[in-house]
């Protein structure tokens, strides 16, 4: 069973070339907004990431994308607005404050979304959006003195009738719809760099969804599982309903050489249709010749030191719903196959297919300990809606097109 899905949510871990540790605790991610009235000059902030490291491995990082500004306004530059830190021991609380700045000559709000990674852990991404605003000065006008008028007796008023109250309509569900995934290369060695591209729109999404970050890894056609190179994107240009997403994937210089597919996947946006997609073009990774494995040492391997007064939190973590995300691929033997995320671990999902004018098809199976899940079938699938239960609850549907 793949275990692609679940590591594709650990986005940096390979990027950085570290290995897998216990996830931060009691992480934070704060901002201080910026404003000025005087154009031309720096406009300052401030974010303060605060973190319990479990391990010398929970490596933070910041980043700051631009997100929207002033319409005829010209980007102006970010100062300040990335950084990293890596804990000098562990558990020990560890703090990252960066003093971001820009310099707009155009008035109005520049908005940018802040982004605090942590590598090999995916689920404890933190978002939060931080503003400059520059306010044209308004000129002081002396007001004309004007004689009072005379009073007029003010009528009685009516009493307005109690509006009746209308109700309010549910929230439309969200989705997203994921296209054409493009590569700038076919062909890649070992430690180059591959941007890849994508459009996405999106539909009924809230404001805190609309943060969401993109992940992209590569998926060997063998499984590299550990050695699958991965990557953040961010949006381009467009909006968050309707734009264009770029990352940049450093191809790691421990790679399997073979073919290569992209894979686009929203962890923010999890249980909406249409958040992960497949890419169809594949790209061709070279890498470094096979090196001889040393043998191991039979000298014991020391023994870690705890230091005496090591803190202890307690925390009962957070519950969340069940959720699933379905995937349908074509391959190019004609086969048809189907890809589950959930965070459902070793329980029996049940898909079903329906089209009208034919009978419905019936596949059950069961995930592996991080949720996933994976079918290939001969059937034709082309116009069937599959539906996704676990219990007989509803999860998630698609259409296959």
């Amino acid at each position: 069973m793949k275990r692609k899905l679940a590591i594709a949510v650990g986005v940096l871990l390979l990027a950085f070339n570290l290995p897998a540790s216990a996830a931060p605790n009691a992480v934070t991610l704060t901002v201080t907004n910026g404003s000025s009235t005087e154009p031309g000059s720096a406009i300052a902030g401030s974010i303060s990431l605060r973190y319990l490291a479990n391990s010398l491995s929970d490596v933070a990082t910041i980043q700051t994308f631009l997100k929207s500004m002033p319409a005829g306004a010209t980007m102006p530059a970010l100062s300040g607005g990335s950084g990293s830190v890596t804990p000098t021991s562990a558990p020990v609380f560890v703090n990252l404050n960066l003093s971001p700045s820009i310099t707009p000559t155009t008035a109005g709000t520049y908005v940018y979304t802040v982004v605090a990674q942590f590598v090999g852990s995916p689920s404890s991404t933190q978002t939060i959006d931080i503003t400059f605003t520059l306010s044209a000065p308004t000129p002081t006008s002396s007001p004309t003195p004007t004689s009072s008028p005379t009073p007029t007796p003010s009528p009685t008023p009516t009493p307005s009738p109690t509006p009746t109250p209308t109700p309010t309509p549910a929230p439309a569900r969200p989705t997203i719809s994921i296209s054409s995934i493009s590569l700038d290369m076919t062909s890649v060695r070992a430690g180059e760099q591959l941007s890849i591209n994508f459009n996405m729109t999106s539909t009924n999404l809230s404001s805190d969804l609309a943060q969401a970050i993109a992940l992209i890894y590569l998926n060997h056609d063998d499984e590299c599982e550990e050695d699958c190179p991965t990557a953040s994107a961010s949006l381009v240009a467009g909006s968050i309903s309707n734009g264009t997403w770029k990352a940049n994937i450093i191809v790691p210089l421990k790679i399997k050489s073979g073919s290569y597919t992209p894979f686009v996947f929203f962890p923010k946006l999890k249980g909406t249709p249409g958040n992960i997609s497949t890419g169809s073009t594949k790209v061709y990774v070279t890498g470094p010749d096979p090196v001889a494995t040393p043998t191991p040492s039979s000298s014991p391997s020391p023994k870690p030191k705890v230091s005496p007064g090591t803190p202890t939190i307690e925390d009962d973590g957070a519950e969340e719903d069940q959720y699933a995300d379905l995937d349908v691929l074509k391959r190019s033997d004609g086969k048809y196959k189907l890809d589950i995320i959930s965070n459902i671990a070793e329980e029996q999902l049940v898909i079903t297919a329906m089209k009208k004018g034919f009978k419905s098809i019936t596949y059950r199976v069961t995930t592996n300990e991080f949720g996933s899940a994976s079918i290939i079938t001969t059937r034709k699938l082309a116009g069937f809606t599959l539906t996704v239960r676990y219990s007989g609850d509803f999860l998630t549907s698609i259409r296959v097109r």
